[in-house]
């Protein structure tokens, strides 16, 4: 199956539906494709909007993501939910990630969400790219 991706001014996204619920997290987040980063996470920013506890987390090391530092906390047993041609695929991950700005002035700045090498590698998902052809997609083994 091919999950179509969305290229804007040289960066590729997705637009998913998330849901946890031992945590209460349900939203739609733009997730962008970073096969730099080896680990997903979900911004703060769609963090607050999506109702994660934060509060209820255990925030780990902080780490640096471009010039700021976050710290990430791990939540389990999320979906992701992408509309495919009229239909939703569901991918499970055992353990995603949610990022939280460790400078109070930088709350509200924006901290995209990711999906990184760790989704694509558990999932056992091919990323293709045609930047040539403005195209990328996900393709699964189904």
């Amino acid at each position: 199956m091919r999950i179509p991706l969305i290229i804007s001014q040289g960066l590729i996204y997705i637009l998913a539906t998330i849901r946890a619920p031992r945590y209460r997290i349900y939203g739609g987040i733009k997730f962008y494709i970073d096969t730099g980063s080896p680990k997903s996470f979900i911004g703060q920013t769609d963090g607050i909007k999506s109702s994660v506890p934060y509060k209820k987390l255990n925030f780990k090391e902080p780490i640096l993501m471009g010039a700021e530092k976050i710290s990430l906390a791990e939540i389990q047993d999320v979906k992701l939910h992408f509309n495919v041609e009229g239909t939703t695929k569901v991918m499970e991950l055992k353990i995603f990630r949610v990022a939280q700005n460790m400078r109070k002035q930088v709350i509200g700045a924006l901290k995209p969400s990711i999906l990184g090498t760790d989704f694509l590698l558990e999932n056992n998902i091919k990323l293709v790219v045609d930047m040539s052809n403005n195209m990328a997609y996900l393709e699964t083994q189904e």
